[in-house]
């Protein structure tokens, strides 16, 4: 794991030596010590999973930007619209989609003014086509899209009820 808790400095010790990679954190816990106190223990461990959630998330759309930049993309609709859509696969295999990506998913396509044959070209290229598809189905039974703000043909089935299952607020 890129994050790992320890209870103490010797538990610290010994998992440097298994985790070299990793960034130990120590948050002693408080039904074994005095030295913090429950509250104390907790807002600690929110700060550290807080901390942990925006850094894996920076990491995805770093790798994301990384990833597209392969494809030159001019357009700068396209290329954000590609990139939320890279975005939304990425949270599909993190089995997690909140709700405010779709919103604001929704909100871009309709907001753009973008050539769907080049958007459509841009998705085949990037071997999208299908997953964005998909997504479009998810945006629209979801979110605020509709058939008309559609770069390409949506599609229902399993995989879009997967998908709607691992939405959150």
């Amino acid at each position: 794991g890129a994050v790992v808790h320890a209870g103490g400095q010797l538990e610290q010790t010994f998992l440097s030596g298994i985790t070299k990679s990793s960034c130990i954190h120590v948050i002693t816990n408080a039904a074994f010590t005095s030295t913090v106190s429950v509250d104390d223990m907790v807002a600690l461990f929110h700060s550290l999973y807080g901390s942990a959630i925006q850094s894996n998330d920076t990491a995805v759309r770093n790798r994301i930007s990384r990833q597209i930049a392969k494809y030159n993309i001019q357009d700068k609709s396209i290329h954000d619209i590609c990139s939320r859509i890279m975005y939304i696969r990425q949270r599909f295999k993190m089995l997690n989609i909140p709700q405010s990506v779709l919103d604001e998913t929704s909100q871009v396509m309709i907001g753009s003014d973008y050539d769907e044959k080049s958007m459509r070209h841009t998705l085949d290229e990037m071997h999208l086509s299908k997953f964005a598809s998909y997504t479009m189905a998810l945006l629209e039974f979801n979110s605020s899209l509709t058939e008309g703000f559609m770069p390409i043909d949506s599609i229902d089935g399993k995989v879009v009820s997967c998908m709607q299952k691992l939405i959150i607020n």
